[in-house]
């Protein structure tokens, strides 16, 4: 009767040991998803910060100046309100109200993954994809 008892201690160790590891299995694929939504905000806000920025270097570098840079994520670009939106909603930030537009002339327009030219053409910022 004491080896069933040894049996069956054993046993009861080993679950908890088990339910404890799964525990921590979860609480890291948990911690693991928080992190990937963190990584897609900061990618975000780094792309509307870099699409102003570069509208404010444009209109103080001067005429028939040209930046060519990459985009990681979609944004939305409302020259009319002067402002920028990624394309997951995300974030949303602000530059200097002035003439941008697309290759087209549209002063909103959407701005794809990839390389973006931007042109400061007679004081007008034109920005168009690759």
């Amino acid at each position: 009767m004491k080896r069933a008892q040894g049996s069956f201690e054993i046993l009861v160790a080993i679950a908890l040991m088990t339910f404890i590891f799964l525990i921590l299995v979860f609480l890291t694929f948990d911690r693991r998803n928080e992190l990937f939504q963190i990584e897609d905000v900061v990618t975000e806000k780094s792309e509307c910060m870099k699409i102003s920025n570069m509208i404010t270097a444009l209109l103080v570098a001067g005429l028939k100046t040209n930046i060519t840079f990459e985009l990681e994520k979609d944004v939305n670009v409302d020259g009319s309100s002067g402002v920028v939106t990624t394309a997951g909603k995300e974030y949303i930030c602000k530059f200097p109200h002035t003439m941008v537009s697309s290759f087209d002339g549209n002063s909103s327009f959407d701005l794809s993954e990839g390389y973006v030219v931007a042109e400061n053409i007679n004081g007008t910022v034109v920005m168009y994809n690759v």
